[in-house]
C-alpha cells in the first residue's frame, strides 16, 4: 500500500535563489562548510530544485491516489511509478512525461480538478510546473474523503 505524502506546492523563487545559494557553496568551498542548517536541507530536498525526494514523493502520491481512486471505482490508466529514486538516479525526460501523464489520467479519470493548468512539458520544470503538479495532487487527495462520503449503500435509500 502506498503512502500520502504532504505535497509542497507554495515554493518560490526565494527558495530557488536558496538552493543555488548552497549548490555554489558546496562547489566553491566544499560540503563541510555549509551550516547545520544548509546540511538539513541537503539530506531532505530543497524546496527550491527537482531532487530525488521531489521525484519519490510525486511519484508515491501517484501511486496512493491511483490505489485509492481505483478502489473506489474509478478507472485510472496510470504508468508505472518509481518511488525509490536516490541522489545517483538522473531524471530524464521520460520521468518527466510519465508524471504529466499520470496526472493527466489521475484529472481525466476523476473530474476533480479544476482551476489547475497541467504543464504541458516538464523539459526544463519552472516552479509554476512542479507547484501544478503537486498541487493537482492535494486537490485530488482532499477530495477522497468526500467521495466516501458520497456513496449510498444497498438498503439506505428506498423507492416508492
Amino acid at each position: 500500500m502506498a503512502v500520502w505524502t504532504t505535497p509542497i506546492y507554495d515554493r518560490t523563487s526565494a527558495d530557488v535563489a536558496d538552493a543555488k545559494r548552497i549548490l555554489a557553496q558546496i562547489t566553491e568551498m566544499g560540503f563541510n562548510s555549509l551550516s547545520a542548517e544548509d546540511v538539513l536541507k541537503w539530506n531532505t530536498g530543497f524546496r527550491g530544485a527537482f531532487t530525488f525526494q521531489t521525484a519519490n514523493r510525486i511519484e508515491g502520491n501517484i501511486e496512493y491516489l491511483n490505489e485509492v481512486l481505483s478502489g473506489l471505482g474509478y478507472f485510472l490508466p496510470v504508468w508505472d511509478v518509481k518511488t525509490n529514486w536516490n541522489r545517483n538516479d538522473i531524471p530524464d525526460a521520460g520521468l518527466d512525461r510519465k508524471i504529466i501523464e499520470n496526472t493527466k489520467s489521475l484529472i481525466d479519470g476523476t473530474y476533480l480538478v479544476e482551476g489547475v493548468m497541467l504543464p504541458t512539458s516538464m523539459d526544463f520544470p519552472e516552479i509554476d510546473d512542479i507547484n501544478a503538479i503537486e498541487e493537482i495532487h492535494q486537490i485530488l487527495y482532499n477530495r477522497i474523503d468526500k467521495i466516501k462520503n458520497g456513496y449510498r449503500y444497498c438498503g439506505v435509500t428506498y423507492c416508492g
